[in-house]
């Protein structure tokens, strides 16, 4: 078509327009996404990342640029820190988490049938998607390994849940689609 720009409201503009949606970077939670996420996910008042070290910031002054989002080495520590008191805080006799993502009962299916609806329930709230048949399989095996080291059922899921605390599908985001 000649003679001028294109109406966008006309039907042939979309023939003419080259679409490139760009890319999208995978970005961890900053220290207020991560609190606020694990406070929804667990109803916790615990604000563990206020431990974490500070966020980069962009040069316009915003903490969630995902280029500069990077995990070091104290990062990670304090991702593992958190999660150990997360877990303990989450899995004690009465907190609303356990109540949320434990109601299976241990002695009527099994401790690892129980595990395996822990690791799907709660890994499904926590990494923000289904998980994979391959990953509630992992999850589980490291259930049983702890198990077999002779750690108790709760130990052993609080284990799990750390797993899942500090896993990559938990500290980034992904934006599918």
């Amino acid at each position: 078509r000649s003679g001028g720009p294109i109406d966008p409201a006309d039907p042939a503009y979309c023939e003419q327009v080259r679409s490139e949606p760009g890319h999208v970077t995978i970005r961890r939670l900053n220290r207020s996404e991560f609190n606020n996420t694990v406070r929804d996910l667990l109803g916790t008042t615990l604000s563990p990342a206020d431990d974490f070290p500070a966020d980069d910031e962009s040069g316009d002054g915003f903490d969630n640029n995902g280029s500069i989002l990077t995990v070091g080495n104290l990062l990670l520590e304090k991702y593992e820190t958190a999660a150990r008191a997360l877990s303990t805080e989450a899995l004690a006799a009465g907190s609303s988490a356990r109540s949320t993502f434990l109601d299976c009962d241990p002695a009527a299916l099994g401790e690892t049938v129980c595990a395996r609806d822990f690791a799907e329930r709660f890994g499904r709230r926590a990494f923000r998607r289904p998980l994979g048949a391959d990953e509630v399989d992992r999850l589980v095996a490291l259930y049983e390994n702890a198990k077999a080291e002779g750690e108790n059922h709760d130990d052993a899921l609080a284990l799990t849940m750390r797993a899942m605390l500090v896993s990559p599908s938990f500290i980034y985001r992904v934006e599918v689609g």
